[in-house]
């Protein structure tokens, strides 16, 4: 019997649904970005998980402030960046299946550099 092969990802690898996402699919999605994850990786992408969760979608400014005050003891935004050198809103939520804050993309916004 032939079973029909179910996207699960839209064109730009963002998921349809929040429960698609494993540890295993993360691993490929930062692969394709050139990213390898580590543990310290994954705990980040799981507290984003968890804060949307409970919270919910939240503006991007808001996301930022809310991982630089998670992470201040390991050096807040510098260490996100260093983690997620696309942006630790918009390469993070992409890796940890959450719908991407808008504007969050924006090459301006939230840099340490």
């Amino acid at each position: 019997m032939f079973t029909p092969q179910i996207n699960k990802s839209d064109p730009e690898g963002n998921l349809h649904h929040l429960d698609d996402w494993s540890v295993n699919r993360a691993r490929e999605l930062a692969a394709g970005m050139g990213l390898t994850l580590s543990e310290t990786h994954l705990v980040v992408l799981r507290f984003l998980r968890e804060q949307y969760g409970v919270l919910g979608p939240l503006p991007a400014r808001r996301t930022i402030q809310m991982l630089a005050e998670e992470y201040r003891a390991e050096g807040g935004k510098q260490f996100l960046y260093k983690l997620f050198p696309g942006g630790p809103v918009y390469q993070a939520y992409r890796i940890a299946g959450l719908p991407v804050p808008p504007n969050s993309n924006d090459n301006g916004f939230g840099s340490v550099m």
